[in-house]
């Protein structure tokens, strides 16, 4: 289940060779120099430009939007390795290639763009000269492939699809939830919309229950129901991209998250046989923060070697500044709609807000059908922090989207 986590963070660069070409020229301070005693001077290295299209994965905004028109996702690295260098991503219109968006490149080369997605199109990138490197300009590459997803909701009408269930819908102490459980009057499909609440348990009339954290008492407060849907048995995917466009909510105590969870629970060693846990995005509340975190079902996985300790079987964190994954100063988490993804490969995840990554990681990777879960949890350890009076709490999901790529 969701909790909080530390962060690790790493990013796969692609390391290409570079040729030097030497050339001369006479001094400019004295044209009557010899010319045995001009300056030799190095031309500049060649550059090169690699380029990968991903599904319509950024949308920020306040309102609810269709799918369709959310951007697409371009990435890529630009040898030799430059912090700051100036990219441009184009798309070809007619016999032009227009400018749709500007950026820079990381310290390790790489960069993040996203454009309007077309059918039929073609994009590239191209990198500016910079320093002592030549401009270059990447291969092209269509979005077509990512222009129908496997699975989709909108969340149109005004119930809940056929393909939805509504999760723990007991109280659970062992998960932290004695106080607390999913109950479907905890969600409301509404304007295009899932809103998915933590709200009072009428059911429990003045009734009061103990909330916890690090085994300490932290007061009375009434019993919860929690928005808790998952597709279990009737969708589930192996391998692709998972993202979901969601307004999360303002106050702490509740957690928002989208997450994977394996189809089926199987007993073996290790992540690959026995799924993951992969939580795309936990968010704890404005002035609190935001996670990421995958943890193996595996048994061997589980021992570890640190023979069972916290985290033997998980990689966990908070997610550095999260707020510089922001659009601007104006723009929040509980304002405004993000996108919140995954690409899960058979050798790593790799996790992005809008297209931008936060994290990747090649630990506990599934190799096992999977299916997506959307909650706003109340958990024991939390009450306190909000209490009764700011409930009920909610978030918003405007879309969610599977893209899959089976592995031939």
């Amino acid at each position: 289940m969701p909790v909080r986590r530390t962060l690790a963070v790493g990013l796969a660069a692609l390391t290409l060779p570079a040729s030097f070409l030497l050339g001369t020229a006479q001094s400019q301070a004295d044209e009557t120099a010899p010319t045995s005693l001009s300056t030799p001077t190095q031309a500049l290295v060649k550059s090169k430009v690699s380029l990968v299209a991903h599904p319509q994965m950024a949308q920020q905004g306040s309102a609810a939007a269709a799918a369709k028109s959310a951007k697409s996702v371009f990435t890529g690295v630009v040898t030799p390795k430059k912090t700051g260098r100036p990219v441009t991503l184009q798309r070809k219109d007619g016999r032009k290639w227009v400018a749709l968006a500007k950026g820079k490149t990381k310290a390790n080369g790489s960069y993040e763009l996203n454009g309007t997605a077309k059918k039929g199109a073609s994009y590239r990138v191209v990198a500016a000269k910079y320093k002592n490197a030549k401009p270059a300009t990447s291969g092209s590459v269509k979005v077509d492939r990512w222009l129908s997803p496997t699975w989709s909701d909108e969340f149109g009408g005004s119930t809940l699809g056929s393909t939805w269930n509504h999760r723990g819908q007991d109280y659970y102490p062992q998960s932290k939830r004695a106080c607390s459980k999913g109950d479907p009057r905890a969600t409301k499909v509404t304007g295009g919309t899932l809103r998915l609440s933590v709200m009072k348990n009428p059911d429990e009339g003045t009734k009061t229950c103990t909330g916890m954290k690090d085994g300490k008492p932290t007061g009375q407060f009434a019993y919860r129901l929690n928005g808790h849907v998952g597709t279990q048995g009737a969708f589930g995917f192996k391998y692709g991209y998972a993202a979901a466009r969601i307004k999360l909510q303002k106050d702490r105590g509740p957690h928002s998250a989208f997450w994977l969870q394996p189809e089926t629970y199987t007993v073996a060693d290790t992540a690959a046989l026995a799924g993951t846990e992969i939580d795309i995005m936990e968010y704890f509340g404005d002035g609190d923060g935001m996670t990421s975190w995958v943890y193996s079902h595996g048994t061997a996985d589980k021992l570890g070697t640190d023979k069972g300790k916290a985290g033997a079987s998980g990689t966990i964190g908070w997610i550095p500044k999260h707020n510089r994954f922001l659009a601007n100063k104006k723009d929040s988490w509980s304002k405004n709609y993000h996108v919140f993804s995954v690409q899960w490969t058979p050798k790593e995840y790799v996790f992005r807000i809008d297209g931008r990554e936060t994290w990747r990681t090649s630990k506990f990777v599934s190799g096992v059908r999977q299916f997506p879960i959307l909650s706003l949890l109340s958990s024991d350890y939390g009450l306190h922090l909000s209490g009764d009076a700011k409930l009920p709490q909610h978030n918003y999901v405007d879309w969610i989207r599977v893209w899959e790529t089976p592995q031939g």
